[in-house]
């Protein structure tokens, strides 16, 4: 006996934007793939940016972003793209079972689509924006969109065993917007590995250098791994994106899984392809985002460096000097990691200021916080001279800043916590816990109170809980 009927979209652009035969699809995708370079990137691939233009023209510069995730595994990739024929007002979910391309169907997550409208009831199931022919809306006209499309024989080369699809078509793109649909994305995708894709272009206009110019700007926007960052740059019209919308999502969902750091891997353009200097002209950009692999990676020597400055900080501040910028003699002082410091006299705690989500060198960071945990702490008088010979320091160089969904993926003695519940912030190193002896429970209370918040609130559907972990040096 039969199963039901399935709703799988047929391919549209089969033979326009790339190959109809399977084995030249195959043949080129494979070949993009090979003419490729390997990206030195340590850690978790959470999302990507790839163009969407006919391969002929962009599928190079998307292989370059395909090529780093081959190998690796996921259950679920999340593609989302602009509507480019249809009138998409707001998210448009597939509603259907399977994206059919060539080399075969592709199954839809249905389950996470289901868990997906669970999380935001404003969302909703709609063909718009993924039908094939005639359009659903009888104001949109004739619809074949390619811009998931395009995305899935890359996907499905890559990443060939077990992946399943959830496709996406939006236009909005306020970050607000943005921001709710990377929630509820995370939040659905509890107890799943998954990829984020965004589709998009960059700049289109007559002009090659005018291309060149506003694609330098996206790009060094995209590679700050700030979401709302570039959010406010797509409003001010200092990065030009046809997919803004799913990028600005896609990092914000990259961010809450720990993706700290961007790397663009390729870019080119229209008329770079075909040579041509005049006419219209469409930029094409590839980037990942990534969760490094460890905390720090810093060797013995990056960490008593670290001791002299954050101790060279702390006495220059007591003493009303100014302290001399550090001196970035290695890799490990350079890297963009947040950072604690903690002062304590005779044991007692004397000071303790940090930045989870640091965008300077390392070195840089545990400078400042080193003199604000000496100068600012609100709970303490600034440190004097008197007590500089028995000031000890700890220095906690934290990890990616990784979102959960549950209190049950946080171990006591692992990680920090950090709850954000509207505009306020409580934040608690790993090592606090096991010095007071707390229990997850109690952690996640005096986290909650830590943010000027009743301590139960951790457990409300607002509250966000976030984790981190430290390498911690004495000094």
């Amino acid at each position: 006996m039969s199963g039901p009927k399935q709703n799988i979209r047929p391919s549209a652009v089969a033979g326009q934007f790339y190959p109809k035969r399977a084995s030249e699809l195959r043949l080129q995708v494979e070949d993009l793939l090979a003419r490729a370079c390997d990206a030195e990137i340590e850690g978790e691939i959470r999302g990507l940016i790839a163009p969407h233009a006919g391969y002929a023209f962009s599928g190079q510069t998307a292989a370059a972003a395909y090529r780093q995730i081959r190998g690796r595994t996921y259950d679920t990739a999340v593609v989302m793209a602009p509507s480019h024929r249809d009138v998409c007002d707001g998210v448009s979910i597939f509603p259907g079972d399977g994206y059919e391309t060539p080399l075969g169907v592709i199954p839809v997550d249905v389950e996470m689509i289901d868990r997906l409208l669970e999380e935001d009831a404003s969302l909703k199931k709609s063909s718009t924006g993924h039908a094939v022919g005639a359009s659903q809306s009888p104001s949109c006209g004739h619809s074949g969109e390619h811009a998931v499309e395009v995305q899935i024989p890359f996907l499905q080369i890559v990443l060939p065993q077990g992946l399943r699809l959830l496709p996406i078509v939006m236009d909005c793109r306020s970050f607000e917007t943005c921001r709710r649909l990377a929630d509820a994305l995370v939040r659905a995708s509890e107890g799943r590995r998954i990829l984020i894709v965004a589709s998009s272009d960059l700049y289109h206009g007559y002009s090659r250098e005018a291309c060149v110019k506003s694609d330098d700007h996206t790009l060094e926007k995209l590679e700050s791994a700030d979401p709302q960052r570039f959010s406010d740059a797509l409003e001010k019209e200092m990065a030009l994106a046809c997919g803004g919308g799913p990028i600005v999502t896609m990092m914000e969902a990259a961010r809450q899984l720990g993706a700290s750091q961007a790397l663009v891997v390729a870019r080119t353009n229209s008329g770079e392809v075909t040579g041509e200097r005049a006419g219209y002209v469409v930029g094409y950009g590839a980037a990942l985002l990534y969760s490094p692999e460890r905390a720090s990676g810093l060797v013995d020597s990056d960490r008593a460096q670290l001791g002299m400055i954050a101790r060279r900080s702390v006495e220059d501040t007591a003493c009303g000097r100014v302290s001399e910028d550090p001196v970035l003699n290695s890799p490990g002082l350079g890297k963009e990691l947040g950072a604690f410091v903690t002062l304590r006299n005779c044991g007692r705690l004397r000071g303790c200021i940090g930045d989870t989500d640091a965008h300077d060198p390392l070195a840089q960071t545990v400078q400042k916080m080193a003199s604000a945990a000496a100068s600012r702490d609100p709970r303490f008088p600034p440190v004097s001279k008197d007590e500089l010979g028995v000031i000890e320091i700890e220095i906690s160089v934290l990890g990616p800043v990784q979102r959960v969904m549950s209190a049950a993926d946080i171990t006591v003695g692992k990680h920090g916590l950090c709850i954000r519940k509207g505009t306020n912030q409580g934040v608690l190193l790993p090592q606090v816990a096991v010095e007071q002896g707390w229990d997850k429970t109690e952690f996640l209370n005096q986290a909650t109170l830590k943010a000027n918040l009743p301590q139960a609130a951790w457990k409300e559907p607002d509250a966000e809980i976030w984790t981190f972990t430290a390498e911690v040096i004495s000094v």
